[in-house]
């Protein structure tokens, strides 16, 4: 994996980022409750919803890391889209070598749906579903109300695409990204032919990007405005007590971002050690997202907490998006169980079989 991106990338970056450039004001307007503009959606899912899929399953090619570009530069200013949910739906549907051309081209919408009333989103998972029945209800889908059809994971991590036979908005952290449960029934569109696993550590190397970009972005938000703030005759900025806890904050978020990176080009290398990348990148970034979210709420000060100010909007997207693919302790334990059953092999290894 080379250090540097390329310039391919540097100018999707760019792009990207001047589609974005009204996200915040869009994600106001969603706040408010009123519908926000469709023309970056529309430009999302016409101009990228085929990165990272393969030519020759009808996508424009390209790597997860060039996905996690773009959805990082999307959180930065919180944009109000469905197409994040869409990508990752896409990405766990690519995975289980599902026709994925619809959602290419934006003919469909989906989302992505695995949680469960009593499951974690990485299972084991209770909905059946099979070539001839689905049968379940999913939780909190980010996008459900919206979907066209959403691709579920369901008993021994089959995954399929189906539309939902009911839904039932509710009220969530992150208004400018409405959710729904959705209940299933009768017989699917269609079931894949592999388990969810490697299709959900795609999609889970994506969140942390965006967890990633939630955390820069509102670090930028905040930098800005400790630097033209003046209090005795200097910019707040100065001060070691706000300063300090900001440096601190943008360390981690690039931490994050930096781990994002890599679990997504493990994942897509196929390297040994994907899977606990992409743990170790939910969990990172999900803790750093919401730490940068309250550090820039404090250093705002009054402001901060004002319902005109901008910062809790990422304190709302951090939040809710920490819990999308399992929270921060969930990766957590993860890793740790992964850590000890590596240490107990190398010690069942080195000390050989017991004496009989």
């Amino acid at each position: 994996m080379s250090a540097r991106f390329t310039d391919e990338q540097l100018v999707l970056a760019e792009t990207v980022r001047d589609l974005a450039s009204s996200g915040l004001a869009h994600a106001r307007d969603a706040l408010e409750g009123r519908d926000p503009a469709p023309g970056p959606t529309a430009a999302l899912f016409e101009g990228f919803g085929g990165l990272a899929v393969p030519d020759d399953r009808g996508g424009f090619g390209g790597g997860l890391v060039d996905l996690a570009i773009v959805v990082c530069e999307l959180a930065r200013t919180i944009s109000p889209t469905p197409f994040v949910s869409h990508v990752l739906a896409t990405q766990v549907a690519l995975a289980a070598d599902l026709d994925v051309a619809d959602a290419v081209t934006g003919t469909q919408r989906w989302a992505l749906a695995v949680d469960e009333p009593a499951a974690s989103p990485w299972g084991p998972w209770g909905l059946r579903l099979g070539v001839d029945e689905i049968a379940g209800r999913k939780v909190g889908v980010v996008g459900g109300s919206e979907c066209d059809a959403a691709v579920v994971v369901g008993e021994g991590g089959v995954v399929g695409v189906a539309v939902p036979s009911a839904r039932h908005p509710r009220s969530c952290m992150d208004r400018t990204r409405p959710v729904a449960d959705l209940e299933f029934s009768g017989t699917p569109a269609v079931v894949g032919t592999a388990a969810a696993e490697l299709g959900l550590a795609r999609a889970g190397a994506i969140v942390a990007a965006e967890l990633a970009g939630t955390g820069r972005g509102v670090i930028d938000l905040a930098a800005a405005y400790v630097h033209q703030r003046e209090q005795f005759g200097q910019p707040v900025g100065k001060f070691q007590s706000v300063a300090h806890p900001l440096a601190e904050a943008h360390t981690a978020a690039q931490h994050a971002w930096s781990l994002a990176l890599y679990a997504a080009w493990a994942v897509d290398a196929g390297a040994a050690d994907a899977r606990r990348a992409v743990s170790s990148a939910l969990a990172k970034s999900g803790s750093a997202a919401i730490m940068a979210s309250e550090v820039s709420t404090q250093s705002l000060g009054g402001l901060g907490i004002a319902w005109e100010a901008d910062a809790h909007l990422f304190l709302r997207r951090a939040m809710a998006s920490a819990t999308w693919l399992g929270a921060p302790s969930l990766h957590r334990q993860a890793l740790a169980r992964a850590v000890l059953a590596e240490h107990a092999e190398r010690r069942s290894r080195d000390l050989g079989p017991p004496p009989t």
